[in-house]
């Protein structure tokens, strides 16, 4: 009796806490959006905002200005009071997809609002669904699966992102070599760094090294390892253990990483220890400084258009290297039982991007394997929006997201950050909307996505990181 007394307690003061919350938010007539002002910007959202009101006229739209990161969005939502109906940000909402919560006396089994029925829905004008519009491979993060297979949908995302090695084209020079393996990469930037240039420069305020890292984690385990770690199983076969953090991937690309870190090797800018990112980027921009490279993501347009003319900068992402490592994953060896020479591997890797199938020598399951760490890269999938369970707009957020899935709105969307795109099935390259913002380091960035192999930094089921 004294526990049952307790529990009802308890239930009574969580059902006090929320109190007077009308189901958490505004009561208005009025859809409040939040999103997250970095990189990318948000003019998107206003002139989509714009646009969404125009054909609607009877609707009325808000968008609450914030600079605020990831947790400040988790503290609102969670406090059961968030005014906003609608977030867009850039990760961290996983954990709220199945989490039974009361809030002013309501039990919701996620505080994100189930919205299976809008990637459900028919596009505006189209004879297909908002999910077989959307690229798949982008999804991963935005729903959960029952056991039979079936998706529910608790968020949708907004952007196609991408992240990798950025080089200056303005100060790479013709004799250094572009990188097939991790071994070239290093020995690159020895060429480089006695040709009186540079290697490489970061910020250790914010270094996105685990772009590449991540990459290099997901060469060398395969896409479906990977996958496997973000779900939280180690290399038996085993769930939430220790050995977990004991993937052999993760130590081969921790040890690239350390190489080209390491002090003695003098690959990196000494400002690269003290000063903040966005000098350093500023710093690796001007081409006068002589760097070569740097681990950056896809925003990097938008921030250098501010500042620079499209003649000024030329920038480009490479292929990321593959590990050298990844042969010690292979059936190949050579006659004397040792495994496949660097050099090999890199001509392995010349014949994938020329479009060959097969490399004398190399069994298909080989060559097979090094053609998808080829294409590998590491993409923004936690950039979605999400509705608060408890908002009293729900239906009208929908209807925004709904919007959002029309040419219409992909069309202004790519118009207001100048070539940024969103996971659609759409032809960004010939639309005349589109085309012209997809040059240079936009149909750089566009097309590596479009010819690679995604891997999202979360799975979705994501149990590494909801707990």
């Amino acid at each position: 009796m004294n526990k049952m007394k307790k529990a009802l307690a308890l239930t009574l003061a969580i059902g006090t806490l929320f109190a007077g919350v009308a189901c958490g938010g505004d009561k208005s007539d009025t859809l409040v959006i939040e999103a997250f002002d970095g990189g990318y910007g948000v003019q998107w959202l206003y002139d989509l905002v714009n646009a969404y009101k125009d054909k609607n006229p009877d609707k009325k739209v808000e968008i609450k200005n914030t600079t605020a990161y990831d947790d400040a969005f988790a503290t609102a939502l969670t406090s059961g009071s968030a005014k906003t109906d609608l977030y867009f940000v850039r990760g961290g909402f996983q954990k709220y997809m199945q989490s039974n919560t009361v809030v002013a006396g309501k039990t919701y089994e996620s505080l994100l609002a189930n919205i299976t029925d809008v990637f459900q829905s028919t596009v505006e004008g189209e004879d297909r669904t908002i999910e077989e519009k959307f690229i798949d491979r982008s999804l991963s993060v935005c729903y959960v699966t029952n056991e039979d297979g079936e998706r529910t949908y608790f968020a949708m995302p907004w952007i196609a992102g991408m992240g990798g090695i950025v080089y200056n084209k303005h100060v790479w020079q013709s004799n250094w070599d572009m990188p097939n393996t991790t071994n070239e990469l290093l020995e690159v930037c020895e060429t480089i760094k006695t040709s009186g240039y540079t290697p490489m420069v970061y910020s250790e305020e914010d270094a996105y090294w685990y772009f590449v890292c991540e990459t290099w984690v997901a060469q060398y385990e395969g896409k479906s390892g990977i996958d496997s770690f973000w779900n939280a199983y180690d290399d038996n076969g085993e769930r939430y253990t220790p050995e977990l953090l004991l993937t052999q991937g993760l130590l081969e690309a921790y040890e690239v990483i350390a190489e080209l870190l390491k002090n003695s090797n003098g690959f990196m800018d000494e400002r690269s220890k003290t000063a903040s990112f966005t000098a350093t980027q500023t710093y690796f921009l001007e081409s006068s400084n002589k760097i070569a490279m740097m681990s950056n993501g896809d925003w990097i347009q938008r921030e250098m258009s501010a500042n620079y003319t499209e003649d000024e900068v030329d920038i480009e992402f490479m292929k990321t290297p593959v590990i050298s490592s990844i042969v010690e994953t292979l059936q190949y060896r050579n006659a004397d039982g040792s495994y496949m020479s660097d050099e090999t591997l890199s001509l392995v890797i010349d014949a994938i991007d020329a479009g060959a199938m097969s490399y004398d020598g190399v069994t298909s399951g080989d060559f097979e394997r090094l053609a998808e760490a080829r294409k590998i890269y590491t993409g923004l999938a936690g950039h979605a929006a999400y509705i608060p369970a408890y908002s009293a707009k729900v239906d009208l957020a929908k209807d925004f997201l709904k919007y959002m899935a029309t040419d219409e709105a992909i069309r202004i969307f790519t118009k207001a950050t100048k070539g940024y795109t969103q996971p659609f099935d759409f032809d960004y390259k010939t639309d005349s909307v589109t085309a012209p913002y997809m040059k240079k380091f936009m149909l750089n960035n566009y097309e590596m996505q479009q010819d690679g192999l995604f891997v999202a930094r979360f799975a979705n089921t994501n149990k590494l990181f909801s707990v």
